[in-house]
């Protein structure tokens, strides 16, 4: 071995004994300065009860006849009789208001008319099944059917 590679090799092993010093300080450094949780103190952002909060789910979803929709012994409410115009404000008028998607607007006589010619029975099983980008009973799974169709012949009267 020349003396150029012996120097090479002592400075190459001084660099890395130096980095594992200098890790090894910055571990006792971190670990003297850390932060500590005192007992009994609450409030701290990594409480195990903040982080139970801030992660908790929103809501819950209920779906009709699946085991763990309802709790034991209680039976879940039917969904409140509404009005035709209530249910086109609620679950249909956010689409059929602006077209989104092309969804006819309501009113709109030229947008209304191809459709309107399908028939009642047909504007009603799109409606409660669901027709291209439109879902089932417009998302709104807690409607009843009859809500739907009451929305829909809402929709037709006020656009024919």
């Amino acid at each position: 071995m020349s003396h150029r590679d012996d120097v090479f090799i002592k400075v190459f092993v001084g660099i890395l004994a130096g980095l594992a010093l200098f890790t090894v300080a910055i571990i006792i450094l971190a670990n003297t300065i850390g932060v500590t949780e005192v007992e009994g103190v609450r409030g701290s952002p990594m409480s195990e009860d903040a982080v139970a909060e801030r992660i908790r789910p929103v809501g819950r979803v209920k779906v009709a006849g699946q085991a763990g929709g309802e709790q034991a012994g209680q039976a879940t409410a039917a969904a409140p009789a509404q009005d035709a115009q209530t249910v086109y404000t609620t679950a249909c008028g956010t689409c059929h208001a602006a077209g989104i998607a092309g969804a006819p607007r309501l009113g709109d006589k030229g947008d209304w008319a191809p459709r309107i010619a399908q028939g009642m029975d047909a504007l009603n099983q799109h409606a409660l099944q669901g027709f291209k980008g439109m879902p089932p009973k417009g998302g709104r799974m807690d409607l009843s059917d009859a809500a739907v169709t009451g929305a829909v012949a809402y929709m037709v009267e006020k656009s024919q």
